[in-house]
């Protein structure tokens, strides 16, 4: 009673039921894990390395491969952006380090995050004029 989920998920009412779907979404999403309402919870090769206190080194490895791989449009998750977050980003900064105009810095992060498609040349493109109209806004200081 002290602290209600007010909260609805496609399928489930509100409360924890809902509340314990996002949270597996999150899972689902990254590989980790299989699950569906009123269904067994299965865990994948992937899921069960994280699980693994014997080898705690593996977190890295799976973490590594589910971010390689991981794509904005897959099933479990609504999202209007399709990419794949990594590969943009290393493509983008392949096309600015070719272009001397030295990798991404870390205020442009946001643009990665909220990129609508898997373009590197256009967000380079827009990269560029940023940067050229931050330098021009420096200049009229």
């Amino acid at each position: 009673m002290d602290n209600f989920q007010n909260h609805k998920e496609v399928g489930f009412e509100k409360g924890w039921a809902s509340r314990f779907d996002v949270w597996f979404k999150i899972a689902k999403g990254l590989g980790f894990v299989w699950c569906f309402l009123r269904e067994k919870i299965v865990f994948s090769e992937s899921g069960k390395m994280l699980l693994d206190k014997e080898k705690p080194k593996d977190e890295l490895m799976v973490f590594a491969n589910v971010f390689a791989k991981y794509q904005r449009g897959n099933p479990f998750r609504r999202m209007l952006n399709k990419n794949i977050l990594l590969v943009l980003l290393l493509k983008t900064i392949k096309l600015l380090n070719n272009n001397n105009n030295i990798g991404i810095s870390k205020r442009e992060i946001p643009l990665f995050l909220y990129w609508r498609n898997d373009s590197a040349e256009s967000l380079y493109i827009e990269i560029k004029n940023i940067r050229k109209n931050m330098v021009f806004l420096q200049v009229m200081r």
